[in-house]
């Protein structure tokens, strides 16, 4: 066998395994293609999720238009059951304007023909219901007052043109004003727009911040409390010591007067105090001295101290 056919023929089988496992969902293998009949399609587009229990399971397959109602064609997972009473809703998904079908699955039995009737479907809103809305506030409207109020609009405008005038001006400046520093205006807009996401990125940091000033801002208040009942006893201690004092006067003035007294005896009788300590001290250490061999006292008196009869008695010399 030629090695080069075998070589192409290997190459050309690899290229459509890889096709096939690419466009495997594309061809619809486990998927069932469903219908649903609409109002409207309430600004569905093809490609849109179809979910189940906010789960995706499918996409819009194609959107047209029949008898008196819209055909939704659409999928879903083969393993999905969807009962005799299933019904369809078409639901916004987010505020950019995308759709989704939201399919609930009820009632026993399987789903004829794949089908959902119109009975069992619906969409957010009704133009039927909002032109029939409309009409009704139109009939309501008195066309002669109506005629009446546009007139007065008409004479109140011509007969405040000038003003009307200036202001558009006004509005005329303004916009030039913007258009040459659009600019500047497209900088602040980024600025304001960087701050706000720098907030965004932060604002764990900025609600832990916020927090711990709150927790600093109530031990403040306990400290202030505290501080207020602190001066409040101080005052009230004021008081009762002002209080001693007058019932006490008179005591106090004669103590103070003892004491003066006494003080000045004790500076008249300073330089004897000084120089009874200055003795006193060698006399203590001296006595700890005799004193700290044991429980008795060293003297050792000299034979000088003693008469001399005395001496030679105790000396038996005589």
């Amino acid at each position: 066998m030629d090695p080069l056919k075998v070589g192409i023929v290997a190459v050309v089988l690899a290229a459509l395994t890889v096709v096939f496992v690419f466009r495997a969902g594309a061809l619809g293998f486990g998927e069932r293609v469903c219908v649903a009949h609409f109002e409207h399609t309430a600004g569905l587009r093809v490609g849109e999720d179809v979910t189940v229990a906010g789960a995706r399971v499918g996409e819009v397959r194609s959107i047209s238009l029949g008898a008196h109602d819209v055909l939704v064609e659409f999928t879903v997972e083969d393993h999905i059951r969807l009962g005799a009473r299933t019904r369809a809703e078409i639901e916004v998904a987010t505020l950019l304007g995308t759709h989704l079908l939201a399919v609930t699955p009820a009632g026993g039995g399987e789903l004829a023909d794949d089908t959902i009737a119109l009975s069992a479907t619906s969409v957010p809103y009704n133009l039927q219901d909002i032109v029939d809305r409309g009409s009704a506030s139109l009939d309501q409207l008195d066309p002669s007052l109506l005629s009446g109020t546009l007139d007065e609009v008409g004479r109140t405008m011509a007969s405040s043109q000038p003003d009307l005038a200036a202001a558009l001006d006004g509005i005329s400046a303004v916009s030039e004003v913007v258009l040459t520093r659009a600019d500047q205006a497209d900088a602040l807009v980024r600025a304001a727009t960087d701050v706000t996401s720098r907030l965004n990125a932060n604002s764990t940091e900025i609600v832990s911040l916020m927090k711990q000033s709150n927790a600093v801002m109530a031990e403040l208040q306990s400290r202030r409390e505290a501080i207020r009942r602190l001066l409040a006893d101080a005052q009230r201690l004021t008081t009762t010591l002002k209080r001693v004092v007058a019932d006490n006067q008179q005591d106090l003035d004669v103590a103070l007067t003892k004491l003066t007294v006494v003080v000045k005896g004790l500076r008249a009788q300073e330089k004897e105090l000084s120089a009874a300590l200055d003795v006193l001290g060698p006399s203590a250490r001296y006595l700890a001295n005799a004193t700290g061999n044991g429980p008795w006292i060293d003297i050792r008196p000299d034979d000088r101290a003693l008469p001399d009869g005395l001496t030679c008695r105790l000396k038996g010399l005589c």
